[in-house]
């Protein structure tokens, strides 16, 4: 029996300014549902669910990752957007960026540029959390990985806002290829003085045996670009409004960093982000419904988290809870592989502003702003603490 409820996840609306309680609503409803809204697709409410249909590759792949579809678009995300060998080549591909190492060498800058952006606004006694601080500290990152220049956040932070959460087909489409126009004219430029930095790495990858194609390496440069920004600032900011908000956690991590880890993972865990789909292979029935080839199936992960038949209280933060597992990062085959880089940056972040503003609250409520879409995000998080701070 096909249940169908009239739901927009562009357009979920925050429950006492909590973008992830408005999804929690839908716990109220069935376990899985048909929506006619943009292009009509599957969502699936609960834990159990979002786990296996991540994990499924046989019956779901990834031809389509976003809703609506993006038929138009003439290149997909890799490996995000891609299955079997040739998603495996591409993972290989960018695994050395993130290991132990590349991430060490990179803790250190994150560490150095999260002290100057902190070091900056702390005289003012106020911010916008998102646009002085988390919107510039991962592509901050991103570029220094990639030996780009670090005034280019200005022409990239819009496009990737809109790429995560417009429904509008045509807008998502020139964010995307200007993306890809950007970044082709580097690949050009690097092409002629190669280095050492991770845009260099990319260009001298195999797929298939074989040297990198142009579109290839470009699907590769913008998937990477896109998944190290706008997923990390929306942590950054749904962690800094917790901390915010709950000065007894703050006040635990602020004298006990070592917490910080744990910390992070549990907020994670409560404050999902990605909301992102598969597409169904071919005619197949999941627990009694039919499920058609090309049908998409959205996996949002902040219901995971909160699925009360999977988590005791999941409403509560605890630190010390005992099993803090989420799907922040998929599971599956398709498991981020950027987790490490992220965490990296959430840990760090939060280390250095708690050393440096250990108080500090939500400025204005009201003008706390949080969307859904693709990603669950804040736009606007204005935050205050005392001059003596």
């Amino acid at each position: 029996m096909r249940a169908q409820v009239d739901f927009d996840y562009y357009a979920v609306k925050p429950v006492g300014g909590d973008i992830q309680l408005g999804w929690k609503t839908l716990h109220e409803g069935p376990d899985m549902f048909w929506t006619p809204r943009n292009g009509g697709h599957w969502v699936v409410t609960r834990a159990e669910d979002i786990y296996d249909i991540y994990r499924d590759d046989e019956r779901f792949c990834t031809e389509f990752v976003a809703i609506p579809k993006e038929e138009e678009r003439e290149r997909k995300f890799a490996p995000a957007e891609r299955d079997g060998a040739e998603h495996l080549d591409f993972r290989k591909a960018i695994m050395p960026l993130f290991s132990p190492k590349a991430i060490g060498l990179l803790e250190e800058k994150a560490r150095t540029m999260s002290i100057r952006l902190i070091e900056e606004m702390k005289p003012r006694g106020h911010c916008d959390y998102v646009a002085d601080f988390a919107a510039k500290l991962p592509i901050a990152i991103f570029l220094s990985m990639m030996d780009l220049p670090l005034e280019d956040h200005k022409l990239l932070a819009p496009h990737v806002d809109a790429i995560a959460r417009s429904p509008d087909h045509a807008a998502i489409s020139r964010a995307f290829n200007t993306m890809i126009d950007y970044l082709d004219g580097k690949i050009a430029e690097r092409a002629a003085r190669p280095g050492d930095d991770a845009l260099s790495h990319l260009m001298r990858s195999r797929i298939n045996g074989e040297p990198i194609s142009r579109d290839d390496l470009l699907s590769l440069s913008a998937n990477v670009m896109f998944a190290g920004l706008d997923t990390v600032v929306a942590g950054l900011s749904f962690t800094a409004r917790f901390l915010a908000m709950h000065p007894d956690h703050r006040r635990a991590l602020s004298g006990d960093p070592e917490k910080i880890p744990d910390a992070i993972e549990e907020i994670l865990r409560r404050h999902g982000i990605a909301n992102l789909a598969r597409t169904v292979r071919h005619r197949t029935e999941y627990k009694g419904v039919v499920l058609e080839p090309g049908e998409m199936i959205l996996l949002p992960t902040s219901l995971y988290g909160l699925d009360e038949r999977r988590f005791d209280d999941p409403l509560s933060v605890d630190f010390d809870r005992s099993d803090k597992r989420h799907v922040a990062f998929a599971v599956g085959s398709h498991r981020c592989v950027g987790s490490h880089l992220a965490r990296m940056e959430l840990r760090v972040a939060t280390t250095e502003w708690l050393k440096r503003i250990p108080d500090f609250e939500v400025a204005d409520p009201d003008g706390v702003v949080a969307r859904s879409g693709r990603l669950n995000t804040l736009s606007a998080l204005p935050l205050r603490w005392p001059a003596a701070n």
